[in-house]
């Protein structure tokens, strides 16, 4: 003891008192928790004044009691539905852990109610099935190999930023009508003739059309003469105009697009039509509006024109022509009057007995309207 009376460090040098001592180390945590251990300590104290000695035993503990704590987390947060329900479902962002002692630390998480979270591969990626749109708040429980528990919180928005899927109707064919004493052919196609049940995950969509290559109006003007087969609605979409008319719902052909002619005369054209699916991923109750968040998708469809109308045709009365008189001449033959959809006639001529002998034969002439005999 010192002068005090307290208890004091042996010194060797003042006093003939000397001690060892003898460890045995167990473990204070968990297999591989490196750092952390419980010593028993044996002291053997020997007076060498009096040759005696005096065991004692110390338990010594050694253990990390601070929890661990997330330095950051490692994925997104701002996720997405799925394209086939209004929810997101995978994986969420991963800790990375900090503790003072050990490098063996797990977690696991739990979310709101409703919300299946789980590491359901047992791969140690925490996953959550069927969080729907909106804001949610993801609880972290830390836990290091001594038993230290340590919670963090992470936010994950969840927002609809999946296009909707377009469905179309392929090979749509359309006749050109007329007024009936014109040749002015013409035909309007909408969207409800091609969208084959477009769809979105979460909310309900807007079909808009267009076409891809016009040769002409067709008569589909709108302001200041504005070609409306050639863009969407107007708006304020990209690619849109705001002389557009017909709000994107349909588009027009006309003769113009009778390109070519079939094996039997008849004519017809290729017009490639594409149609624009927008959904309503802000939830404002307009499907279509891209500046605050609305997705859309694209497909197309190949239309075919035709020019199948019937047609009114009147050929002229029979006539006789002498053997120097040219029987291709329409001066002299005359010609059918009527009209026709597009204005599109052809002749095929025969004779009954071949190459007119002697000067003399009859020759009958078919006169058609793309490719339909009409009359003789």
């Amino acid at each position: 003891y010192d002068v005090a009376g307290h208890d004091q460090k042996i010194d060797n040098s003042l006093c003939n008192i000397f001690a060892s001592y003898v460890d045995q180390n167990l473990p204070a945590c968990g297999d591989g928790c490196t750092g952390n251990a419980k010593v028993i300590r044996n002291w053997t104290l020997l007076d060498w004044c009096t040759g005696t000695t005096i065991p004692y035993t110390q338990i010594i503990k050694a253990t990390d009691t601070e929890a661990p704590t997330v330095a950051e987390f490692t994925g997104a947060t701002d996720l997405s539905t799925g394209p086939w329900e209004c929810a997101y479902s995978g994986d969420l962002p991963e800790p990375w852990i900090h503790d003072n002692c050990s490098s063996v630390n797990t977690y696991t998480v739990s979310g709101p109610a409703g919300v299946s979270v789980g590491d359901f591969d047992n791969d140690g990626v925490w996953e959550v099935i069927g969080a729907p749109k909106g804001t949610h708040t993801f609880t972290y429980t830390l836990s290091d190999c001594c038993g230290n528990l340590g919670t963090a919180t992470i936010d994950i928005t969840v927002s609809d930023q999946t296009p909707p899927v377009p469905v179309a109707k392929q090979n749509i064919v359309i006749s050109l009508t007329s007024s009936g004493t014109a040749e002015d052919g013409t035909a309007k196609l909408f969207v409800s003739s091609i969208d084959a049940g477009s769809y979105d995950n979460c909310t309900p969509v807007r079909s808009e059309i267009r076409r891809l290559d016009s040769p002409a109006a067709c008569g589909n003007v709108g302001n200041f003469g504005h070609n409306n087969n050639t863009t969407y609605n107007n708006d304020g979409h990209a690619s849109d105009s705001s002389n557009d008319t017909d709000g994107g719902q349909f588009v027009k052909f006309c003769c113009a697009d009778l390109t070519d002619m079939d094996a039997d005369g008849v004519p017809f054209g290729i017009v490639r039509v594409e149609m624009r699916v927008w959904d309503d991923a802000n939830m404002d109750g307009v499907s279509g509006t891209p500046i605050t968040g609305d997705n859309y998708n694209t497909t197309w469809v190949s239309v075919r024109v035709e020019d199948k109308a019937p047609s009114s045709l009147t050929c002229p009365p029979d006539v006789t022509l002498t053997c120097d008189q040219d029987h291709e001449n329409t001066d002299l033959t005359g010609s059918p009057s009527g009209f026709t959809t597009c204005g599109t006639f052809s002749i095929t001529d025969y004779t009954d007995n071949g190459d007119l002998v002697c000067g003399a034969g009859v020759i009958r002439r078919d006169w058609k309207v793309n490719g339909s005999t009409v009359c003789q």
